[in-house]
């Protein structure tokens, strides 16, 4: 299965304007960084809060699940863990999208939690990553999961 990645922007003149923008193989990641900028567009980084809120929109369609996660602090074990519970539960329709919603936003502010990627994936679409810094991993079905991340992320941003 093919991968390939994607960066995520944001016009500087219509910040509702979120789009993925695929990253050539063999560019330096700041030069491809500067070539956008000059076209009037910002990185599109993403909080611990939009990443949550991001999460619970994917999820929305019960054939994605996150597959890991990945914080910045790989040394917290517990708030990994839990956070991993928490989504297993839900995929197991053992807590609702509201107990969902407040279990992550209560671990990510109680634990200080940062996330650095969020991997996703769908048994009929492949797999994608999102890293906090706007980086995009896509394999599988890309525009389906392309559609799927401008979406959410427009619902999430909202």
């Amino acid at each position: 299965m093919e991968t390939n990645k994607y960066k995520l922007f944001i016009n500087q003149d219509d910040y509702s304007n979120i789009e993925l923008v695929k990253m050539p193989a063999d560019e330096n990641y700041y030069d491809f960084i500067e070539q956008q900028s000059r076209l009037n567009k910002d990185q599109f980084l993403l909080t611990s809060r939009l990443m949550i809120a991001f999460m619970l929109c994917v999820l929305k369609d019960s054939d994605n699940c996150v597959n890991n996660i990945e914080l910045y602090d790989d040394e917290d074990i517990v708030a990994h863990d839990r956070i991993m519970n928490i989504l297993n539960q839900y995929r197991n329709h053992q807590v609702d999208e509201k107990t969902l919603h407040d279990l992550l936003f209560f671990i990510e502010n109680d634990y200080s939690v940062d996330f650095a990627s969020v991997e996703y994936s769908n048994i009929e679409s492949g797999n994608f990553t999102i890293k906090s810094n706007g980086v995009c991993i896509l394999s599988g079905n890309e525009p389906y999961w392309i559609e799927t991340i401008l979406d959410s992320l427009k619902e999430a941003w909202a």
